[in-house]
């Protein structure tokens, strides 16, 4: 599968070394090796913010941005270690649900869905280059020696500028894939839920066109059947992952808004302001995304639900027992569906329309109650 091949590819770019089907023991071992390294890269960036809380007190940089920065830290080491537990079964998912699209879907449809997973890559990089420009641009200033002791590696006990320099491409290069990897994350969960919305509307599709109750009590209850066995995949896969990028930007959205509604004029004068209006936007663009993909599963499987129901409105009522008995497993089982498929975080909060309205009304009238306080 030439799809699956380029996502197992793509993921190297941060560091991330998913499963194949002939697995080496040496790949392995060189994954959980990489893993932990950058468990303990982020760990020691932690201890690095805690210690310098101080130094940007010092400088008056508002206490939200160090929240925030501790916000992404705890989300980078607990994707990390969330996806150590659940690495075996990302590669069989995406095997699984592909298999089961093409089965479906015409050839010339198989690979639109991919502009999806590059589109999210791709816009994953942008807070990451700009930070790259604005630490460069940080560097040049009278103020270059004094943030790279401050701020990296054991930079106060070392003199040479060729080791310096080696420090700093090799920090700056895991820090970009530290900072991507959710990227690439949210851009998976959106590449899987796409494909298994797409697969749930194309067997509705297929469905319609079944007019004899035998042959479509068949069909759905054989194509039901993989539909459950690919969502169940794709939960087992995905939730925990899942669960933790949905914390992790809400609650980024929530500082950001605080600190943008309450102190905006000293964000601007510190010239933090670019950078985190960016990934705000970013926050809420990702956050959005994965809620309209998954939620549009449960849509999807409601809209099935609804066919089972006219065409067995539609038939008519004979004294036939066996009838009467498809019909009512038809009824009951897509009752069901839509709560088989449905997505969620780890079991904490269920993906469905309900929970974009909900979230939404929520960050509102957060929003409004910060401006009331602010006004007061």
């Amino acid at each position: 599968m030439r799809q699956i091949s380029w996502i197992i590819r793509l993921f190297y770019s941060v560091g991330i070394i998913l499963p194949t089907d002939d697995e080496s023991t040496f790949r392995r071992v060189l994954s959980k090796t990489v893993d932990w390294i950058y468990v303990l890269f982020t760990a020691y960036l932690i201890g690095t913010d805690f210690y310098l809380v101080f130094v940007l007190e010092k400088r008056k940089v508002p206490l939200g941005f160090v929240i925030s920065a501790f916000c992404g830290d705890f989300c980078n080491i607990a994707i990390r270690l969330v996806y150590m537990t659940r690495r075996s079964f990302i590669v069989p998912m995406l095997q699984k649900i592909q298999f089961a699209h093409q089965k479906l879907e015409n050839k010339s449809n198989r690979g639109r869905r991919m502009w999806i997973l590059v589109l999210v890559v791709c816009a994953s990089w942008i807070y990451p280059c700009a930070m790259f420009a604005m630490f460069v641009r940080v560097l040049m200033t009278e103020k270059g020696p004094e943030v790279l002791q401050t701020g990296f590696f054991f930079m106060k006990y070392i003199n040479q500028e060729t080791v310096m320099a080696l420090l700093v491409l090799i920090q700056f290069f895991m820090l970009q894939q530290m900072y991507v990897a959710p990227g690439y994350f949210i851009g998976l969960c959106c590449y899987s839920y796409a494909t298994l919305k797409l697969i749930i509307r194309r067997s509705e599709r297929n469905l319609m066109k079944k007019n004899q109750l035998c042959t479509f009590e068949r069909y759905y209850f054989n194509i039901t059947r993989h539909i459950v066995d690919c969502a169940i995949s794709v939960e087992k896969a995905l939730s925990r992952q899942l669960a933790i990028l949905f914390n992790y930007l809400v609650a980024f959205i929530f500082i950001m808004m605080t600190l943008f509604l309450k102190d905006g004029s000293r964000i601007i004068s510190s010239g933090l302001w670019l950078p985190n209006l960016s990934i705000l936007f970013l926050a809420l663009l990702a956050f959005y995304s994965l809620s309209i993909q998954a939620s549009d599963i449960h849509t999807s499987a409601l809209r099935m639900r609804k066919l089972v129901y006219n065409f067995c409105s539609k038939m008519d009522s004979p004294n036939n027992i066996d009838s009467n008995r498809i019909r009512f497993l038809l009824l009951v089982d897509s009752d069901a569906f839509p709560d088989k498929v449905v997505m969620s975080g780890w079991g904490m909060f269920v993906l469905n329309r309900n929970f974009i309205l909900q979230t939404t009304g929520a960050i509102i009238t957060y929003g409004a109650v910060i401006l009331q306080i602010e006004k007061k």
